[in-house]
């Protein structure tokens, strides 16, 4: 006895099948290209970062955040965070890409830099809204990876011998 084949329910299914597997090959295409936007974006952020002008600034601003100011030039290098910590908020950038990259930069130069962002925030609570964004979320990242508590890196003291390692610079 033979079971009679119902093609209309055969053409359904691969119909479904085939589209599951459009779905896949689209999602596994956007996860592809995000990644590669990411790298493209991070060599582009690692290329600012590293070029002459920014590391004088970056000089600069350690040089007076180890005399208890916040030289002029700082606000550049704040931006420069800030504009990261947008990156990240809207997923221009993957996670793990930039903190592998930038891991211990933004942390660094943040609670080094804490008391005047306050300062700052008195008259705009918005100041470096993305740069703590960015900050927040290495925090979790290095204190996964490390082991290290964030109650211990969110210390000024913990980064103080990151900055004075970039006085070095130039």
């Amino acid at each position: 006895m033979s079971i009679p084949i119902d093609w209309l329910e055969v053409s359904a299914w691969a119909a479904m099948i085939t589209a599951i597997g459009a779905l896949i090959a689209i999602w596994l295409q956007n996860r592809s290209e995000a990644i590669t936007r990411s790298l493209d974006m991070l060599l582009r952020l690692e290329e600012k970062f590293d070029s002459e002008r920014m590391r004088t600034l970056r000089k600069a601003t350690a040089q007076g955040l180890l005399e208890g100011k916040l030289a002029d030039e700082a606000y550049y290098v704040l931006d420069f965070f800030e504009e990261i910590g947008l990156l990240l908020r809207y997923k221009a950038i993957h996670v793990e890409i930039l903190f592998e990259s930038f891991y211990h930069s933004p942390q660094a130069y943040w609670f080094s830099s804490l008391k005047y962002i306050n300062e700052m925030r008195v008259s705009n609570k918005e100041m470096y809204d993305n740069f703590e964004y960015l900050v927040e979320r290495e925090l979790d990242y290095a204190s996964r990876k490390t082991g290290i508590s964030t109650a211990v890196m969110k210390n000024q003291d913990f980064w103080k011998s990151y900055i004075v390692r970039e006085t070095k610079h130039i």
